[in-house]
């Protein structure tokens, strides 16, 4: 049995859970009551609360908080190719590459 959630999220529209979930919040609802409602973890609504007293909207409440790239520190591919370019002239290790 699929939850009130996943059925909103499967509708079509991908702001409609937010926006049941908003309205749950502005009639005064406790996170515990707007969990079992929806089917989902109290801890995901208190963080949903949370965003929506930050003041954002129905549609922003998704929207992971995490950096844009899944790897921001990564090496660029250009100085990555360089290094294996080094490394495969000169055959040195990683510590002595760093070295130079």
């Amino acid at each position: 049995m699929t939850s009130l959630y996943q059925r909103l999220k499967e509708s079509g529209n991908p702001k409609a859970p937010m926006e049941v979930i908003c309205d749950l919040i502005e009639k005064g609802k406790t996170a515990k009551e707007i969990a079992n409602i929806m089917g989902i973890t109290e801890r995901w609504v208190r963080t949903l609360m949370k965003r929506k007293k930050d003041g954002l909207s129905a549609k922003k409440l998704l929207h992971k908080k995490g950096p844009r790239s899944p790897h921001p520190k990564r090496t660029k591919p250009h100085i990555e190719a360089l290094v294996i370019e080094t490394q495969q002239k000169t055959n040195m290790g990683p510590r002595r590459l760093a070295r130079e």
